[in-house]
């Protein structure tokens, strides 16, 4: 936000103009739907692999 406040300073914003921020909250509240493979496979954001045992994060470093 402060990063905002900031921008309209730099860009001369006058009263009648807006600024739109995005402030986007955690995944906290999707944990249950996003990261679950199963909901995300019914879903077709993901695509069936060879390997059903295998969590995504198995093969990340």
């Amino acid at each position: 936000m402060s990063c905002a406040i900031q921008a309209c300073k730099d860009f001369n914003l006058t009263e009648d103009q807006n600024c739109v921020v995005i402030l986007p909250d955690s995944v906290r509240n999707y944990m249950t739907k996003f990261l679950s493979d199963d909901w995300m496979l019914e879903r077709a954001f993901l695509d069936v692999k060879d390997e059903p045992n295998t969590e995504w994060w198995h093969s990340m470093p």
